[in-house]
């Protein structure tokens, strides 16, 4: 059990066991200004020491606790998906030319880049959406036997030239792949297709709301089957997705010489989600 008297006399102790050390380090001592701080804050501290002994000489540990926690509440996740039509496409195509010459690589791939880009541009396709994404020239090696040894030698060059083309009639898609395909003949490869939504603000608003009610309804479940009651908001997040979805790619006009018909392209439909997280406190 611990006694007021037994504290005092443990602070007498300290205090001189401090003023011995000071003096043994006069170096270092402290002005006098510092040592009446030091002194004071440790008298405060005893004196928190006596206030929390009770009658009984225990000391109330609860005193030097702190509950302040900023954690304690109930923390409930919402989700809201709502879906929508795509409105806009971006379609990535291009050339791979190999030719046994670096000049005649970048004289076909050039030849066959601008009959692709004459024909975006006769299907609508405005200068602002095509925009160049890769241009590499690069030598290709085989080995070969030189004087008895196999050696790493260049065999030719290639070229690849890559464009994004943003597409904002949906239902030309099909003619503006096969158009491009015969413009560019066989070096010609379309490499993916792709779906968005170009004015996503609104079905994100409806997906948040319906996250937000998600998670109201989830709380109020919690209160209805348990003895909590929930008090006001103390903390909020949120994450959200845009997913897109891809159509099948295509590798060269061989593919598509066989058709009679324009490439089906089926943009489908995007799920937008949005996921919340809220901290309630807990009255």
């Amino acid at each position: 059990m611990i006694t007021r008297s037994n504290i005092l006399l443990l602070f007498l102790s300290f205090l001189i066991c401090l003023s011995c050390s000071s003096q043994e380090k006069s170096d270092e001592k402290l002005n006098s200004e510092s040592q009446n701080e030091l002194n004071q804050g440790q008298i405060e501290y005893v004196e928190r020491i006596l206030a929390a002994v009770d009658e009984s000489g225990m000391v109330r540990t609860s005193q030097f606790v702190n509950n302040n926690n900023s954690q304690n509440g109930v923390w409930i996740s919402g989700r809201g998906q709502v879906s929508g039509k795509p409105d806009i496409s971006f379609v990535s195509l291009g050339v791979e030319v190999k030719r046994k010459t670096l000049s005649k690589a970048r004289s076909d791939s050039a030849e066959s880049m601008s009959a692709i880009i004459k024909n975006l541009l006769g299907y609508g396709i405005i200068e602002d959406d095509i925009r160049t994404t890769n241009l590499s020239m690069a030598p290709q090696y085989v080995w070969k036997k030189v004087n008895g040894d196999q050696e790493r030698v260049i065999d030719g060059y290639v070229v690849n030239n890559t464009l994004s083309v943003t597409v904002r009639d949906l239902s030309r898609i099909g003619k503006i792949v096969d158009g491009s395909l015969a413009a560019g003949g066989e070096v010609t490869r379309i490499n993916s297709i792709q779906f968005s939504i170009e004015n996503v603000e609104v079905l994100e608003t409806k997906a948040r709301e319906m996250a937000i009610k998600d998670a109201i309804n989830k709380a109020k479940q919690f209160e209805t089957s348990t003895d909590m009651n929930l008090g006001p908001i103390i903390y909020l997040t949120e994450t959200g997705s845009e997913p897109i979805i891809s159509a099948p790619s295509f590798k060269s006009a061989q593919t598509m010489s066989a058709m009679e018909f324009d490439t089906p392209v089926i943009a489908g439909s995007l799920d937008v989600e949005i996921s919340i997280r809220i901290g309630f406190a807990i009255k």
